[in-house]
């Protein structure tokens, strides 16, 4: 989600921006995601709202992470964590089942 902000408050979606700007309806936008949420059947999914999607074959998220983990590790580098702010739940308690 780079340069995109999500608002959740509980299970709903409060807000969506892109650059600190709403999402603009008559804008296409381009981005990149996981299968999982192209593809989650019965359920409303990304590829719902996708006018032109594009697959990329072979090319694994996972792969990359275990590659950049490995380099950082050759490195010497440390794996750090930090809340940026691009997803936001308020009243998480109450999503909590």
């Amino acid at each position: 989600l780079s340069n995109v902000q999500v608002v959740f408050d509980g299970y709903n979606l409060e807000s969506i921006t892109v650059g600190g700007e709403p999402i603009d309806p008559e804008r296409n936008y381009k981005f990149a995601t996981i299968n999982f949420l192209m593809d989650t059947a019965g359920r409303m999914s990304v590829g719902d709202f996708a006018k032109n999607i594009t697959h990329l074959e072979h090319v694994f998220i996972r792969d990359a992470l275990v590659d950049y983990i490995r380099d950082m590790t050759v490195r010497g580098e440390t794996i750090s964590l930090k809340n940026d702010g691009r997803v936001i739940v308020k009243n998480r308690e109450e999503t909590r089942r």
